[in-house]
């Protein structure tokens, strides 16, 4: 039998891509989301994860 690929599916902007599962690391829900204004317009903030800053869409 034929091994089929998964994929994530995800909506940005009104765009629709999909990612292989298998180049997926992690997925995870931001917690504490700040404002930064030097972040262009298609960030929602960014959150503080395992001690790095990380830039949220």
């Amino acid at each position: 039998m034929a091994e089929s690929t998964r994929f994530v599916i995800l909506s940005l902007e009104g765009d629709k891509y999909a990612i292989p599962l298998s180049s997926v690391v992690e997925i995870t829900a931001p917690h504490g989301l700040e404002r930064d204004k030097n972040l262009t317009e298609i960030f929602e903030g960014k959150t503080e994860f395992r001690g790095k800053w990380l830039p949220v869409v």
